[in-house]
């Protein structure tokens, strides 16, 4: 078989010994939801010290820690907001991390970048916001020596396009792309471009890959799946003639060739913990056979 692929899971959902366990070479943490604040960020630290006791490779997804000055949902992120306040904010929030989590021998941050927005900006002061926020998350993630990846949203409508995404965020060293197939989805039914051509000029420049999916071509919020579902595990039998997001297969067969990272970033609440845990161990074999 040779050299297996980088291809995990976050460990909300499956304890990074079991992935190991399991075969996985890569974990995710992330602060999740469901149990108090504090002991959702007991639960992260404690498995970047598991992680790191027993010599395997991470990623985190930030953030981790949430002060109470910042009054948003803590994946809100506001980067290249036209609210100079929020934009500051998001900065604040990401230099909090970097600074509490620099210790640690983490392969790569993630954050979300722009997530939603409708409005249209005029293109010149748009794209200060825009370079002002590429510029400060660049300038932290040298300052304390780690690189950070932006997480491909695609549905604010100031930046959305995978070649501009992509040559935006090349221009600095010290961050990269990661490409979401799940919000890549979403971005292509709001946009009208296609998945397939999309994802492949993303994949070729990502550092990594979220995968999950979801049912049907509805957007977020008219998506009775999306909103009752949150991240289905993709599974092989999964096809848009069945009625998912996009093929299983064919996105995965774009992905795996460029051997980079691949965290499964999804959840057990469609069909069950059986239905997920099948998939952990489906996707694993697809993507090192």
């Amino acid at each position: 078989m040779g050299k297996k692929y980088l291809i995990g899971a976050n460990t909300v959902h499956v304890s990074p010994e079991k992935l190991f366990e399991m075969g996985f070479e890569i974990a995710e943490v992330c602060l999740g939801g469901g149990n108090s604040y504090e002991e959702r960020v007991e639960k992260v630290i404690n498995d970047i010290h598991s992680i790191e006791s027993i010599g395997k490779t991470y990623s985190v997804h930030l953030p981790v820690y949430v002060e109470d000055w910042y009054t948003y949902n803590f994946l809100d992120a506001f980067y290249i907001d036209e609210d100079e306040e929020k934009r500051e904010l998001s900065i604040r929030l990401l230099e909090l991390n970097l600074k509490k989590l620099s210790k640690f021998k983490t392969k790569y941050f993630v954050v979300h970048f722009p997530g939603i927005n409708n409005n249209k900006y005029p293109e010149e002061e748009f794209e200060k916001y825009l370079q002002h926020g590429l510029r400060e998350i660049n300038r932290l993630a040298e300052k304390y020596n780690k690189y950070v990846l932006l997480e491909y949203f695609g549905s604010n409508v100031n930046f959305y396009e995978p070649k501009r995404w992509v040559a935006e965020i090349n221009k600095y060293k010290n961050i990269g792309l990661l490409t979401d197939t799940g919000h890549l989805s979403f971005s292509s039914i709001k946009h009208g471009f296609d998945y397939y051509e999309a994802l492949d000029i993303l994949a070729e420049a990502s550092t990594a890959f979220h995968i999950w999916t979801a049912k049907g071509k509805e957007y977020y919020d008219k998506s009775f799946c999306y909103k009752k579902n949150h991240h289905i595990i993709p599974r092989l039998y999964q096809t848009e003639e069945k009625g998912w997001a996009f093929d299983t297969i064919k996105a995965l067969d774009i992905i795996k060739k460029h051997k980079k990272p691949i965290i499964i970033e999804a959840t057990p609440i469609y069909k069950g913990r059986q239905y997920y845990d099948d998939g952990l161990v489906e996707l694993l074999e697809y993507v090192n056979k």
